[in-house]
């Protein structure tokens, strides 16, 4: 449990649910970021409030925030903002936030929403997210790489070509370990 000397801002929690409740965009951001500090339990009700916003600022800041308060229920509102948002800034960084729940739960709905949406923006964070991600067997992103390489879009392409890299040093270190 996190004190109130932790807080990264004079926001109390109190203080944070008013400015949550609020509707004012600056006012919502100010609050999730201060939500940094407090447990589970305590943000994930308030960020998926947050999900509901009109301004795609801060529903993006909630998927970030689903992601490092890992649970079940934020897991199910990712997976449901992955299917339903209209924003691909929003997917995207629902996308990143999913992988931080980690691969086995995420990586199939990863795989589908790379298949079906073709906004090179969330593409590129799935493919981010997968190149930081630690338990991402060399095999899936073998098949990610490829499915970029063949992409239209050159970010996508070059994305490709660095997983391939990546994969082939890490191949050579496992050789030369």
């Amino acid at each position: 449990m996190t004190t109130a000397s932790q807080e990264p801002s004079s926001m109390g929690i109190d203080a944070i649910r008013v400015a949550i409740a609020s509707g004012h965009t600056t006012s919502r951001m100010r609050a999730i970021t201060a939500l940094q500090p407090y447990d589970v339990d305590t943000c994930v009700p308030l960020l998926l409030e947050c999900l509901n916003d009109q301004a795609f600022l801060v529903r993006s800041l909630a998927c970030m925030g689903l992601g490092y308060k890992a649970n079940e229920q934020g897991k199910v509102a990712l997976l449901k903002v992955l299917k339903l948002e209209g924003d691909p800034n929003v997917r995207a960084e629902a996308a990143n936030a999913l992988a931080r729940h980690g691969m086995e739960q995420a990586l199939p709905a990863l795989l589908d929403l790379y298949q079906r949406d073709t906004h090179w923006l969330v593409r590129s964070s799935i493919l981010a997210a997968l190149a930081d991600e630690k338990d991402v067997t060399p095999e899936v992103l073998d098949q990610f790489a490829e499915m970029a390489l063949v992409d239209a879009d050159p970010t996508l392409q070059e994305a490709g070509k660095q997983l391939k890299l990546k994969l082939q040093r890490e191949s050579l270190e496992r050789l030369l370990g």
